[in-house]
Order: structure tokens, then C-alpha cells, then sequence
């Protein structure tokens, strides 16, 4: 008899026939194929992996998307100088220079747009069952934990969320990993 191992719900009907006359296969998940049976519904690696992702998507996006709208004015200002150093990293003397130095800081200097990039990364990663390593998490709590002391009115605190959801998710897959391989 043929069967699907395809990477679906369990049993889910794939609709394909074997050789006998109305015979459907069924798919098995890969934690099947090694005789595991799934328990229930479980946080497993890759979805707090995807979570991380998905959160550090949605920070990046914010601050590439709503930042720009809250200091226009100064984006305005830098960029009807011609935008070519219209920012610049000297200390700010009046209240314009001020608004410019904020804008950058807040649009184009971010870590918006890395942090964009980093979690489309991550989630790429996490549907694909690719392991994302959990030195990344620790090293986004180290940046994260002191940035949201200093600035706890800010969604600072985002940043060491995403690092542990990482080093959880991969934590939990080198569980896995030693569980399975005792069996």
C-alpha cells in the first residue's frame, strides 16, 4: 500500500488513490512516522520560534510604518534640505534641529527596519522547521533588557520578549531532539 509522508494534520484526507480501487491515503505528520503520538495541543519549538517572528515583524513594521507619521515635521525638514546630510549626527542646539535629530532617530536610524527584516527571517525559518539559534534570542536579551530599564514607556520591552521566545523555542527543540533519539 502507498502512503503520503507529507507534513500535514494527522490522517488528513490527501485525496490521492493507491493501487486498489478507492483507496484514499492518508497523510501522517513526521512525529508519526517515528511512531509518536500526538497528545493534544502543545507549544511546540517552532511556534514560539514563529511568535518571536512575528512579534519582531510587527516592531519593525510599526516603527517603519506609524514613526514616520509622528514626526513628519521633522522628516519634512530634513528632507526639503535636499536629504543628502540633511541629518546630521552633531549635537542639537535649537528646537528644529531637535525635531530632524528625532525623526532620524525614529525612521531611518531605527532598528525598525532590521528588526523587519529579522523577524520575515525567523518566520521564514520556523515554517520551514529550520532551527533558529538560541545564542540570537540571548543576544537580543542582552540588547533588549537594558534598552527598556532606561526607556520603560516604549515598546522596548518587546525586544527581550522576542530573545526569550527564541531561546524557548530552541530550548524545546534540543529537548525534543535528545527525547527522540533515547527511544
Amino acid at each position: 500500500m502507498l502512503v503520503a509522508w507529507i507534513y500535514t494534520y494527522p490522517y488528513k484526507r490527501v485525496g490521492a488513490l493507491d493501487g486498489r480501487l478507492g483507496e484514499e491515503v492518508f497523510a501522517m505528520t513526521r512525529s508519526e512516522q517515528h511512531g509518536v503520538r500526538p497528545t493534544g495541543p502543545r507549544v511546540t519549538a517552532a511556534r514560539l520560534t514563529a511568535a518571536a517572528g512575528w512579534t519582531s515583524v510587527a516592531f519593525g513594521a510599526a516603527h517603519v510604518l506609524v514613526a514616520p507619521r509622528d514626526v513628519r515635521e521633522g522628516l519634512a525638514d530634513g528632507l526639503r534640505e535636499g536629504g543628502w546630510n540633511g541629518f546630521t549626527l552633531e549635537p542639537s542646539t535649537t528646537l528644529a534641529e531637535f525635531r530632524r535629530s528625532e525623526a532620524f532617530w525614529l525612521t531611518f536610524g531605527s532598528f525598525g527596519a532590521p528588526m523587519l527584516v529579522f523577524g520575515s527571517h525567523v518566520v521564514w525559518s520556523a515554517r520551514r522547521g529550520r532551527r533558529v539559534p538560541g545564542w540570537l534570542g540571548w543576544a537580543l536579551i542582552a540588547w533588549g533588557a537594558p534598552l527598556s530599564f532606561v526607556l520603560p514607556k516604549s515598546p522596548a520591552w518587546t525586544v527581550p520578549a522576542i530573545g526569550a521566545l527564541l531561546v524557548l523555542g530552541d530550548r524545546d527543540r534540543k529537548r525534543n531532539r535528545r527525547r527522540n533519539r533515547r527511544r
